[in-house]
């Protein structure tokens, strides 16, 4: 019987194996295109710089996951107004709508956004026959369970944990001890975390004393300091390791 490297494998979800970058464009279009504000490149970038803050806050531990949700777009639209980009009273369609109305319409069409990275269906179905396959992610429940499941890949895996659920997020070691306590003869020699973020995969991992995998696909410069035990640029890099 051949033995393995690692037997655990821990996937984040967004950007490792679905295409979150995808769903969240085609998101982010029909809420602009409902509301009359046309979506440039301006406007995304400047809404990209919000939400990322808020994202790098809560794997701070500064901020919750529901003050991301209450004030994203509020934020962003609130500067748009003043700028004078989007009118003061805002409708979707033809009714009337409230800024801190349009994070459920958001939520609700990145539901519906299934895109898969190139190889991540097949890269799961082989290894879940000789791995314990498990995903670890940051991103709002119903949203990635729904999407999850659109994709294919939520009857894959093992478990599926999603900081809504445990209470804390990645890299917090408390999210990780959730998750540990739910798999079933857990070993940190023989556990692999992988995932394209460094301040939530990567340091997670480091905080807990398992090696990583960044999956880097644009190849993007280390800018913060963690271990990295691997980095790959394709998911099919990732047989060779494991």
């Amino acid at each position: 019987m051949k033995s393995y490297r690692y037997t655990t494998l821990l996937f984040d979800a967004d950007d490792t194996l679905l295409d979150f970058k995808a769903s969240e464009q085609d998101a982010l279009s029909y809420i602009f295109e409902q509301v009359n504000v046309p979506l440039t490149e301006e406007i995304l970038s400047f809404y990209h710089e919000i939400n990322h803050g808020l994202w790098e806050a809560f794997e701070r531990g500064e901020i919750s996951r529901n003050d991301i949700l209450q004030t994203r777009f509020v934020t962003v639209f609130d500067a748009l107004q003043k700028r004078g980009i989007a009118p003061r009273n805002l409708t979707f369609g033809r009714k009337p709508i409230d800024s801190t109305d349009l994070e459920p319409l958001y939520q609700a069409k990145l539901a519906t956004g299934h895109n898969l990275i190139p190889g991540a269906k097949e890269l799961i179905e082989t290894l879940r026959k000789t791995h314990r396959v498990y995903i670890v992610s940051n991103g709002v429940a119903t949203t990635q369970q729904d999407r999850l499941n659109a994709s294919g890949l939520f009857p894959l895996f093992e478990d599926i944990f999603i900081s809504e659920m445990t209470g804390y997020q990645k890299p917090q070691v408390e999210f990780f001890h959730y998750c540990i306590a739910r798999i079933p003869e857990f070993s940190p020699e023989t556990t692999l975390i992988i995932g394209d973020s460094l301040t939530s995969d990567i340091k997670g991992g480091n905080n807990i004393g398992i090696d990583t995998c960044w999956f880097n696909p644009r190849h993007v410069e280390k800018r913060i300091d963690v271990t990295i035990t691997y980095e790959i640029h394709k998911l099919e890099e990732l047989y060779q390791i494991v």
